[in-house]
C-alpha cells in the first residue's frame, strides 16, 4: 500500500511539472505578441531648389526609410502643399514617385520636382514630403507618414511701380528721356524686358563673318521677349530699335540698331510690322533686335522703346557687343578739282582722304561702282606733306599686310577722271573697302560731266 502512494504522489507531482513547464513555454512578451509590420517614414529631405512664388520651381532628395519588422512592398513617395505640418484633405498634391520594396532597416532616396501651383495665395506654406502616398502598405503606425521639408511666405503684391524697368535713366548716358511726349503709362503697366544683363541692358551681339578685316555681319539677331508685369492690361503697342547719337568729341556714328519681327515663330511675334494688341498681365511676346554696319568694337549703346500711339511706355538700354574690327571713313581734301562742265579730254583730280575710325587695323582697298572708262585710281601721284599715299603690299614671308592703317591713321588716293566724249554725264560711287575690294566701309559719289563741244578730244 505504501508503494502504491509513492507511485500516486510522484505521478502527480510529474503532471504539475508537466503543466507548470507547459505554461512556461506559452509566456511571450508584447512585442512578441504584435503582428510584424512595416513603418515607413520620410527620414531626411536636402534643402534643393526653392523659388517661393507663383509657378515657382522645388526640387530636393527625400529619403524614404523602413523602421518597421517587415518588409515594405512598392510605395508611392509625395509632396504636398499645406497651411500646416499635417497632411489633410484641403492640401494640394504636388508631384508624386515610385520608392521600391525596402526590407526592414533599409533607405532608399529619390528625387523630387515639382511647381507651385499658380496663383499663390498670400501667408505661409508648407511643402510636405509623405511616404506610402496612396495607402498601400499596412504598417505599425499611419501617422508618422509626413515630413515638413519646407516652410515659406507669400507676402502680398506690391503695386507696381510706375514708369518703365531696365535702368532707363541711363540710357544713351541719360540724354534719352523715359518719357520725351511728358507721358507715364496707364496706372499698372508695367514692362520688363529678357535676357537682361546685371546693370538692366539687353545685351546684343554683333557676330563677324570672314577674314579679319571684313565687316560685322548685320543679320545676327538677338531675340528679346517684353512682358507685362503689372496689374492692368496694357494698350496696343509699338516698338523701335535706335542707336545713340554719340557726345561731343566722341568718336563718330558706330552703326545702326534695328527691331523686327522677320525669323520669329508667328506665335511668338509681337505683331506684324511692329505692332500687337492689348498686352494682358503676364503676356510675353518676342522681337529680334540686330546691329548692322558696326564700324567699332567693343561695347556700342543704343536702346529699345515701346510706344503706344505718342505715348512712350517704357524705355530698356540696349549694349551692342562687337569684335574689334577697322572702318575706313572718306573725306574729299581740299585742292581738289571740280569735276563739273569740264572740257572733253581734260584730266581732272578729286583727291580723298581715308581714315581708319576703327579700333583695329585696316587695309585700304578702292573700287567704283561704275567705272564708266573714265574713272581710275592714280597710283603715281605725290601726296600732300603730312600724309601718305594709300599703299599697301602684302607680306608672303611675314603673313601681314605692310602698310595697314592703325586706328585713328590716314593715307590719301588720287582719283583720275576724264573723257573725251562731249555733253557727258558720269555719277559713279567710289568705295574703300578692308581688304580685298570688297565694298565694306565708307564711299564717296563723284559726278562728272563735260561741255557742249565740236568734237570729242583726245584724254
Amino acid at each position: 500500500m505504501a508503494t502504491r502512494r509513492r507511485t500516486g504522489g510522484a505521478l502527480a507531482a510529474l503532471a504539475v511539472t508537466a503543466a507548470l513547464l507547459s505554461l512556461s513555454g506559452m509566456r511571450t512578451t508584447p512585442a512578441e505578441a504584435a503582428p510584424r509590420r512595416a513603418d515607413l517614414v520620410v527620414a531626411a529631405t536636402t534643402p534643393g531648389k526653392l523659388v517661393a512664388a507663383s509657378g515657382g520651381a522645388i526640387s530636393t532628395r527625400v529619403s524614404v526609410r523602413n523602421r518597421g519588422r517587415a518588409t515594405a512592398a512598392r510605395s508611392l513617395l509625395a509632396l504636398y502643399l499645406s497651411r500646416d505640418a499635417r497632411l489633410g484633405s484641403g492640401d494640394r498634391f504636388l508631384a508624386s514617385g515610385e520608392v521600391a520594396v525596402l526590407d526592414p532597416g533599409e533607405t532608399a532616396v529619390r528625387a523630387m520636382i515639382a511647381k507651385l501651383p499658380t496663383p499663390l495665395a498670400t501667408g505661409t506654406w508648407r511643402v510636405l514630403a509623405c511616404a506610402d502616398a496612396n495607402r498601400r502598405v499596412t504598417e505599425s503606425s499611419e501617422t508618422n507618414n509626413c515630413r515638413v521639408h519646407r516652410s515659406f511666405d507669400v507676402a502680398a503684391p506690391a503695386p507696381p511701380p510706375s514708369g518703365p524697368s531696365g535702368g532707363a535713366a541711363s540710357v544713351c548716358g541719360g540724354s534719352i528721356m523715359p518719357y520725351p511726349q511728358g507721358t507715364t503709362p496707364p496706372p499698372g503697366v508695367r514692362f520688363e524686358v529678357t535676357p537682361a544683363s546685371p546693370d538692366g541692358a539687353l545685351a546684343v551681339t554683333a557676330d563677324p563673318v570672314g577674314a579679319e578685316f571684313e565687316q560685322i555681319d548685320q543679320y545676327a539677331q538677338t531675340i528679346v521677349t517684353v512682358t507685362n508685369v503689372g496689374t492692368a492690361t496694357s494698350p496696343g503697342i509699338a516698338y523701335q530699335a535706335l542707336s545713340c547719337v554719340p557726345a561731343r568729341g566722341a568718336p563718330g556714328h558706330w552703326g545702326s540698331l534695328d527691331a523686327w519681327d522677320d525669323g520669329i515663330d508667328p506665335g511668338r511675334r509681337c505683331g506684324a510690322n511692329g505692332q500687337f494688341g492689348a498686352v494682358l498681365p503676364g503676356q510675353s511676346c518676342d522681337i529680334a533686335l540686330y546691329a548692322s554696319d558696326v564700324v567699332r568694337g567693343g561695347s556700342n549703346p543704343g536702346y529699345l522703346r515701346l510706344l503706344a500711339g505718342n505715348d512712350v511706355l517704357a524705355v530698356f538700354p540696349v549694349v551692342v557687343d562687337a569684335l574689334s574690327r577697322g572702318y575706313l571713313a572718306l573725306e574729299t581734301l581740299p585742292g581738289s578739282d571740280d569735276l563739273r562742265n569740264n572740257a572733253p579730254g581734260r584730266h581732272r583730280e578729286r583727291l580723298v582722304k581715308a581714315t581708319n575710325i576703327g579700333d583695329r587695323d585696316a587695309v585700304p582697298s578702292f573700287g567704283f561702282s561704275d567705272w564708266a572708262g573714265v574713272f581710275e585710281i592714280d597710283d603715281t601721284w605725290t601726296p600732300p606733306a603730312g600724309l601718305r599715299r594709300c599703299e599697301v603690299t602684302y607680306s608672303g614671308a611675314s603673313g601681314t599686310y605692310v602698310g595697314a592703317l592703325s586706328p585713328g591713321a590716314s593715307c590719301a588716293v588720287r582719283v583720275d577722271v576724264c573723257s573725251a566724249l562731249p555733253n557727258v554725264d558720269y555719277t559713279t560711287r567710289l568705295y574703300a573697302s578692308r581688304i580685298d575690294g570688297a565694298r565694306q566701309s565708307d564711299d564717296l559719289t563723284l559726278r562728272y560731266t563735260t561741255t557742249a563741244a565740236p568734237a570729242e578730244q583726245s584724254c
